[in-house]
This record gives C-alpha cells, structure tokens and sequence, in this order.
C-alpha cells in the first residue's frame, strides 16, 4: 500500500494527533488571544504608569512656580498689564515643564528647559519685589506732596515723571525680567531708572542758621577764621549732596535775598561748585556782619533812639525789615521784651495783625505780606 495514503489515513482517525485524540483548534486559539491580551494590558499598564510618573514631574515641576501676587493695590488699567505678562510667564514655564520630563537630568535638553522655569521664577520674583517697592513709595510720594516735602530744587523731568508713574491711571507693563515699565512722554521708562524727589532740606538749613546765630553774638565784626569757619560749614553741607543748595535757596529756606543773588544757571552747573560755595558763603557772612550791634565804646555817649512801642505801628500798613535795627524796632512794638538773634531770613516784608480776646485783650502777631502794596515803610525808620 502506498505509505503516503496510510499516513494520511493514520491522522484523520487521530484527529491530526499521532498518539491519538482530536486537535484542539478552538483552545489553541483562545489561548494565543489571552496571550496577546495579557500583553496589550501589561503595555497598557506600562505607559498609564509611565505617564503617571511624568504628570507627577509636570506637577512637582508646576508647583514650583512663584506666581502668587497680590495686584489689589493697583487700577484695573495697571492689573491688565502684570495679568497679561503672568499669563504669558506661566504658559512659558508649563511649556518647558510639560517637555522636561522626558529628558534624563543630566542632558543638555533638560538643563535648557530647566533654565527657561527658573527663568520665568526668577521674573516673577523680581516682578513681586517691584511692585512691593511701588506700592510703598506710591503711598510715600502722595503724602509728601499733601505734606509739602518735595523741594522746588527737583529736576522738572523728575518732578514730570514721578507725577505720571504714581497717577491711577498710568499704563504699566512687565518687561521679560520682571522689571515696571511705564509710558512718559512716548518712551518707555524702567521704574528702576526713575529717581526719587529729594525734600526741602530743613536740617542743612538749621545747621546754617544756628551757625550763623552763633557767629552773631559776637560784638565785633568777623575775623577771617569765624569768615572760614561758616564758609566750610556751607561746603561740607553743599558736598555731602548736590541738592542742598537748590532747596536752601529755591525754598527760601534760608532769606528770598539769596534767590536773587544766586541763579539757577549757577546751581545748576556742577564745574561751578566752588564758585557756588563762595558766593552762599559771602551771602551769610554779609547776614551776620549785619546782626551785629557794635559795642559803644569807653567813654562816648550811646545815642539816643526813640523806643518803638505798639502804638507806633500801623497794623493797615506793611513794614519791611532789611537790618538788624528794623528787626529789633519791630520785635519792641510786638511787645516781644527779648527779641533774640536778628537773621537774614527776617529781610522780608511784614504785616501785624492785631486780635482782641473776650476779655478785651489785644495781641498781636507777624504774617508774611504777601502782596506789596503802596504802604510799605521801613521798620527802622519808626
């Protein structure tokens, strides 16, 4: 018989096994799909955890983030301008956070992305730091100015600029680094560049009016040393800040006769210091050269003066007081027994105004004349 058929008769009475039985199709089957499946899941199971692990990385990177700021002390037109540059920082980061995390630490692509997250930390730091600082001198700024403080001495730029920054309505932006931005006079201007408004310099000019003071109880004229000694006063105070003089003159803080004296043009030019220094010198020496009442000498006989007394002023005119002789003339008809220390500031002219108390009592008191008027007399002359 021919082999090939009996072996062929041999498997199909097997069922294709040679030891006997049918073949198991439908198992063998089954069996290759739950293998497939248990594969596919395990895959699954893979790259769920896997994602897992880059979304907590994503998370831990987005939790660093320092974007918390506080705009509420800013208009809504200033909140438009941080809140459009928080929002475009944020997407920044979580661009560079959603990309890290599929780059080992120690690759160039993960120190570039790395760098470009503490970048935008970095800004949003400096950025809470700015307006911090803003928030703190726009507050300083408006009670000054209520207060009075700012010197007329201020550059008018300055004076400009810091007036439009600290305005409500000021449009304020966000440079890349963090940095306050603002809009004066078409160009844009860095808040870290803008300078403070100095004040009225009270301290220099009491230093220089006790000074003077001092120099006046004398009863003979300067000496060249008392000369130096005010004349290094004023450059020590002129030295130690450049916009000393500007307020001792600008805000009359010392005598108006010194703005008529002492230009602008020379205040404000810097290779004129000495030439500044000497001419405010000169100017209070020739102050307290006047306050001094020379000593009678031995022997001659005092000249008799009339005694100015309340009477003798007018309280409709307006006096003016240009020495130490009217000064104390006018102190006398005050009523003032210890008139103290005549200064150049007093050079100017007064009005006495005069009020009564319930019980009758008059009193009166100086006030600046403001306006001259055609009845202006020497005080010296009464």
């Amino acid at each position: 018989m021919n082999s090939e058929l009996v072996k062929a008769d041999a498997y199909a009475r097997t069922g294709g096994q040679a030891d006997g039985g049918f073949l198991d199709i439908g198992g063998t089957v089954q069996e290759k799909l739950n293998q497939g499946m248990q594969a596919s899941q395990a895959a699954s199971q893979a790259r769920k955890s896997k994602k897992a692990k880059v979304d907590s990385k994503i998370n831990t990177a987005m939790s660093k983030m320092k974007s918390n700021m506080d705009l509420t002390s800013l208009s809504d037109n200033q909140q438009k301008g941080v809140r459009r540059f928080l929002m475009d920082q944020k997407m920044k980061y979580a661009n560079a956070a959603s990309q890290i995390a599929d780059y080992r630490a120690d690759s160039p692509e993960y120190m570039e992305l790395s760098d470009i997250m503490q970048g935008v930390n970095n800004s949003f730091l400096k950025l809470k730091g700015n307006l911090d600082a803003y928030t703190e001198n726009k507050v300083e700024y408006y009670d000054s100015h209520k207060n009075g403080l700012f010197s007329a001495g201020n550059d008018e730029y300055d004076y400009s600029l810091n007036q439009g920054i600290y305005d409500t309505d000021s449009a304020m932006s966000v440079g890349d680094n963090g940095n306050l931005m603002f809009n004066h006079e078409g160009k844009m201007v860095d808040y870290k560049d803008v300078n403070e408004l100095h004040f009225k310099d009270y301290k220099s000019a009491k230093t220089l009016i006790d000074k003077m003071a001092s120099l006046s109880k004398s009863s003979k004229n300067l000496n060249q040393f008392q000369k130096e000694s005010l004349k290094l006063e004023v450059r020590s105070l002129l030295n130690s800040d450049p916009t000393t003089a500007k307020s001792l003159i600008m805000d009359g803080l010392l005598t108006e006769g010194l703005v008529g004296g002492i230009s602008e043009d020379l205040l404000n030019d810097p290779n004129r210091h000495e030439e500044l220094v000497d001419t405010l010198s000169n100017v209070l020496t020739e102050g307290v050269a006047n306050s001094i009442v020379p000593t009678p000498t031995r022997g001659s006989r005092p000249t008799k003066t009339k005694t100015a007394t309340k009477d003798t002023f007018d309280p409709d005119k307006i006096y003016e007081v240009t020495d130490a002789k009217s000064y104390q003339a006018m102190m006398r008809a005050l009523g003032v027994k210890e008139p103290g220390t005549y200064l150049p500031g007093y050079n100017r002219k007064w009005k006495i105004i005069s009020t009564v108390d319930d019980k009758g009592v008059e009193t009166r008191s100086l006030e600046e004349a403001k306006v001259e008027t055609a009845g202006t007399v020497d005080a010296s002359k009464i």
